[in-house]
């Protein structure tokens, strides 16, 4: 049975009641009231009450896509960069980015570049290309050199930076730079793949293999000498006189610090000597004839004190010669004939009594010659001519007594003189009689 209060009940609670009324009209047997459940009350309107807070909202992962879609972007883009990383360096270190293997010639140009600039290796019409192409294509012995080398397992620097290695490239470049179509007269085996080059002809070497000396004359070479000329560190002797060379003597050619005797004459070489040939400490004979040098007396000949020959001849040198000749202390031949040096003979030419042969023919040098000229009584050869010289030949009377004795132990040693065509006056001193050496020039 309900049980219905009689408190104000809210609209629930009046629907429940209006169910309770029904169920007892059916257990009294009374029939059911067609009446529809009375409507809700409706509550009263609060006045003064608090305002109800609003429901908080509930986000969705739409929501927060929207909000944190930048981070979430920035930090995948990181993840993929760092997962890109990873995979780079595992396949670098399984080797997957290693190329093709690296060739003898990619060692060869890579050895090279310390003496040749990578941009004239790699261009294929140079001299320095093709010796390249050479070493590295066609010579044998330095590919068993190399071979050899590696076996051994030598401490110290690779075969491809050894200073015979860059040796054998400096022969090449010369051969290569040297050669026309028509080739040298004779090339004597040189670049003879199956031989060291020690076996080259025209070559000569020490214990330890380095090239000391090199003698190519009359030998129809043409073309031009290069800087790798400089790579031949050891060579004491360079002669290639009589041959067709063009050009300026080149840069780095200083670095043949050992060099003793230098012959480029009969040549076509031009251009003023640089200065660096001042650092020859040792060089003795120094021949540059026959060419088309220019410029002032070279002022670094002066420094080197142990040139024993100088032959300046039949090139363009003006100027004057300077006192400091006689720095030249083991100087016995002086050759400048056929240029167009000027002025009067350096006075301190007097005392260079080591002079032998004097040969200053062909030029314009003028003045007279001086009195105690002690040159004139300890020479083999004088040749004067062409000149502008002026006054008497020195007399006996002109001589200082010291030296009137070493005119006459020397009077059989003097082979030729020649002094035509200048200014002198004057009658031939007496003395010129006693040089019975004189009789036997034909």
């Amino acid at each position: 049975m309900c049980h219905v209060s009689e408190r104000r009940v809210t609209p629930s609670e009046m629907t429940i009641k209006w169910n309770c009324a029904q169920r007892q009209r059916l257990d009294h047997g009374e029939s059911l009231l067609l009446l529809p459940p009375p409507p809700p009350q409706q509550p009263q309107e609060q006045h003064h009450s608090r305002p109800l807070p609003e429901a908080k909202r509930v986000l969705t992962w739409d929501d927060l896509y929207e909000e944190y879609r930048f981070c979430l972007i920035v930090v995948i883009l990181v993840l993929t960069f760092l997962v890109a990383v990873v995979l780079v360096l595992i396949l670098f270190a399984i080797g997957v980015f290693d190329g093709p293997p690296v060739t003898r010639m990619d060692q060869i140009t890579e050895a090279l570049t310390a003496y040749t600039p990578k941009h004239v290796l790699m261009d294929e019409s140079t001299i320095q290309h093709k010796a390249a192409i050479w070493l590295a294509n066609v010579d044998k012995t330095g590919m068993e050199q190399q071979q050899q080398s590696e076996e051994e397992e030598e401490e110290g620097v690779s075969f491809f930076h050894h200073p015979l290695f860059a040796q054998r490239y400096a022969m090449a470049v010369f051969y290569y730079g040297t050669t026309d179509r028509d080739g040298w007269m004779n090339d004597m085996d040189w670049l003879n793949e199956s031989l060291p080059e020690c076996e080259w002809g025209y070559v000569a070497c020490d214990e330890d293999g380095y090239v000391t000396n090199m003698t190519i004359a009359n030998n129809t070479l043409r073309g031009t000498l290069f800087t790798e000329l400089r790579l031949l560190t050891k060579l004491v002797n360079l002669d290639l006189h009589g041959n067709r060379m063009e050009g300026k003597i080149p840069e780095g050619f200083h670095q043949l610090s050992q060099l003793e005797s230098l012959d480029l004459s009969t040549n076509k070489l031009w251009g003023m000597l640089d200065d660096s040939i001042g650092t020859f400490d040792s060089l003795k004979r120094f021949n540059i004839s026959d060419n088309l040098f220019s410029g002032t007396f070279p002022s670094v000949l002066y420094t080197l004190p142990s040139l024993e020959s100088l032959d300046l001849s039949m090139n363009r040198f003006k100027g004057e010669v300077s006192e400091h000749l006689s720095n030249l202390t083991s100087l016995h031949l002086l050759n400048l004939r056929q240029n167009l040096f000027a002025g009067v003979l350096p006075t301190s030419l007097t005392t260079m009594t080591n002079l032998e042969y004097i040969h200053l023919d062909d030029n314009t040098f003028s003045g007279s010659l001086p009195d105690d000229a002690q040159f004139l009584f300890s020479c083999a050869k004088l040749t004067l001519s062409q000149n502008r010289f002026t006054g008497t030949i020195p007399t006996i009377k002109d001589i200082e007594e010291e030296n009137i004795f070493m005119l006459k132990r020397n009077q059989m040693k003097i082979e030729h003189i020649d002094w035509h065509e200048n200014g002198f006056v004057g009658t031939i001193p007496s003395y010129f009689g006693d040089m019975t050496a004189l009789s036997k020039e034909k």
